[in-house]
């Protein structure tokens, strides 16, 4: 994984290279926003961009919105000491994928590897996980800000964990808390698959526990 760090701070800058490179991420800095403005217009290679907001020569939100402005997609973790609703908004409405204030720990910025069940280790796939719940919610009415909002949730509370690895299973219980509150039906869809079912009793039981929940709800 390689990332591009964009943050004016030298001891913090020095820090997060050494303990990112640590983690096993490939990672350059850059300290000023018209830096980071140009290698993200040379290089397409970047598996993530960790952005400062208060950058020199051109602001954080400047280099969010150019980099949305050339429709590059790259995942956007805004780092700021400007820990406000606004800053917030504007930032996720510029394109932001997280907003990290400071101080933070590391753990809250690395996302651990997934332990899978035949106990293969691989990186954490957003885009994977993505992929799954928006074929869970298929034809529901979930809109895709919903969709980001609980991707973002699942995000930090793997990242609280402060573990390097995790069960595959916490990453799929996290995925199913969220659907279960996004929509019931797309959290029948996903727990088929994940749970796999291995008799129609068991689904039975579940569609009824799901339905006795909207019941006493109502």
């Amino acid at each position: 994984m390689r990332i591009l760090l964009a943050e004016d701070d030298h001891n913090l800058g020095t820090w997060l290279s050494r303990a990112l490179e640590h983690a096993g991420i490939q990672v350059e800095w850059v300290n000023d926003g018209r830096l980071a403005d140009r290698a993200l217009q040379q290089h397409d290679n970047y598996d993530a961009l960790v952005l400062d907001l208060g950058l020199p020569g051109l602001d954080g939100q400047a280099v969010l919105q150019r980099l949305r402005d050339r429709d590059q997609r790259l995942p956007a973790l805004i780092l700021t000491a400007r820990d406000s609703l606004d800053e917030r908004v504007r930032s996720l409405n510029a394109g932001a994928d997280d907003f990290l204030a400071k101080p933070f720990e590391l753990a809250e910025l690395v996302m651990p590897k997934v332990i899978k069940r035949n106990g293969q280790r691989e990186p954490f796939n957003e885009e994977k996980l993505r992929s799954g719940i928006l074929r869970a919610i298929e034809k529901r009415p979930v809109s895709v800000e919903d969709v980001e909002a609980a991707l973002n949730r699942i995000k930090h509370q793997l990242r609280a964990t402060g573990e390097r690895e995790v069960a595959s299973d916490l990453v799929g219980e996290a995925v199913m808390a969220q659907l279960q509150q996004l929509d019931e039906v797309a959290y029948v869809r996903f727990a088929s698959v994940y749970r796999r079912f291995q008799h129609l009793d068991e689904f039975r039981r579940e569609i009824e526990r799901l339905e006795q929940k909207g019941g006493g709800e109502g």
